[in-house]
């Protein structure tokens, strides 16, 4: 069973993020690496509609084989969705222009977008484990105006509710790369350790 409420109900299940529980999702499998093309046009037909109540998140799910099973894989498998999603030199090289600022946002075809990567390449008591598949989540960034999460005082009371909800679930280290301010170019694949975050734009392309 790999359809949308499938993955949804198990996004919502399986991770301890109460946002989560929020999405609606619009799921593509990707089981091997010529998928990946199919993939990545899913994400730009994605980041040309306008988001609405019942388009909330993409989902691009990813049997394991299709990358190498390391943060560096992962890393290039974000890659190649990402610059394949753009479709126009113009956007391709807008997706790097800034990458390790705090002003960079991810533009998918003009569209700016939030996105991470869960996986099970991540041990279980990190915050992205995921046990099924990797899982690249795509949304645009003016959903969470349209829930209300701002930078401003509901953002850290947001943040407080699922650090705790983390916390419940056994998940100890949860970072708060928004907090101390990481670019977001490095949140969007963490590391399995300590250190800042994965440079993924400087991983190879997977096709």
């Amino acid at each position: 069973m790999t359809n949308a409420a499938y993955w949804s109900e198990r996004l919502a299940r399986l991770t301890a993020c109460p946002f989560a529980r929020l999405t609606r999702v619009i799921c593509v499998n990707v089981d091997e690496i010529t998928g990946l093309r199919q993939g990545a046009e899913a994400v730009a037909a994605f980041s040309r509609r306008l988001p609405t109540p019942n388009d909330r998140m993409l989902a691009v799910v990813c049997t394991t084989t299709v990358h190498e099973p390391t943060t560096e894989g992962l890393a290039s498998l974000f890659h190649t969705m990402v610059y394949r999603a753009n479709v126009t030199p113009e956007a391709k090289a807008a997706l790097y222009r800034g990458i390790t600022s705090r002003a960079w946002r991810l533009r998918i075809n003009g569209l700016e977008a939030f996105a991470l990567v869960l996986s099970p390449v991540y041990p279980p008591d990190h915050q992205r484990h995921f046990p099924e598949r990797t899982v690249v989540l795509i949304q645009p960034e003016a959903l969470f105006s349209h829930h209300g999460i701002t930078s401003g005082e509901r953002r850290h009371a947001l943040s407080a509710v699922v650090a705790k909800s983390f916390w419940q679930a056994g998940i100890r280290a949860y970072r708060y790369d928004h907090s101390v301010g990481l670019p977001k170019a490095y949140r969007i694949v963490q590391p399995t350790n300590g250190s800042q975050g994965v440079r993924w734009w400087d991983t190879p392309l997977l096709l």
